[in-house]
């Protein structure tokens, strides 16, 4: 009887440590689910910067290429720089000053 009534006692000893090892295994996937769900809105995030980022930096080479060729840069619907030439490349005597 004491044979049996130790048995008993760990076998539900042993059924304690199965439902603990459940309970973290379950709470380790849900830890998990939700690490991957903000690491995909981080990268959600970066994303957006990093395109700004290349958006500001097109701009600003489009920008300096104009500077360098010659041309003033011109904002998108401004008018007011129609028609301006560059005196250097419009005209030769205006380099020579």
């Amino acid at each position: 009887m004491v044979r049996h009534s130790k048995c008993y006692i760990q076998w539900r000893e042993l059924g304690r440590k199965i439902e603990s090892l459940e309970r973290d295994n379950s709470e380790m996937t849900k830890l998990q689910n939700e690490e991957e769900k903000d690491h995909q809105t981080m990268w959600k995030k970066r994303k957006a910067i990093a395109q700004s980022l290349r958006k500001t930096y097109t701009a600003i080479s489009s920008e300096v290429d104009s500077i360098i060729h010659g041309r003033l840069p011109v904002e998108p619907g401004d008018k007011s720089q129609e028609g301006v030439k560059d005196d250097k490349r419009d005209n030769p005597e205006a380099e020579r000053k």
